[in-house]
């Protein structure tokens, strides 16, 4: 699920849901040490999403699910942990 990693960004990929005849699009839960964020990437034929405006050298933990109309929320995938990279740049990083 974890396709790319970067100091500020990674970028998730997931297999389109098999039951998309009513596939609204995915919801994507994104939990830190301090916080947790809940993103919704419109489309049932989307099979991508890249996180931006991450802390280097952090961890963070996805989940997704299929949004639908009939049912509204299929069953999550199990967590996944992804760890921004160490910012290496000469420019500072506000935190």
């Amino acid at each position: 699920m974890v396709a790319n990693t970067e100091a500020t960004s990674i970028e998730l990929t997931w297999s389109v849901s098999s039951v998309n005849c009513d596939v609204l699009g995915y919801e994507i839960v994104m939990t830190t040490d301090v916080q947790e964020m809940v993103i919704f990437v419109e489309g049932a034929a989307t099979s991508q999403y890249v996180a931006m405006d991450l802390r280097p050298s952090s961890d963070y933990i996805f989940t997704l699910a299929a949004v639908t109309v009939l049912v509204g929320n299929l069953e999550p995938s199990a967590p996944v942990l992804a760890k921004t990279l160490n910012f290496t740049g000469k420019s500072c990083y506000i935190i």
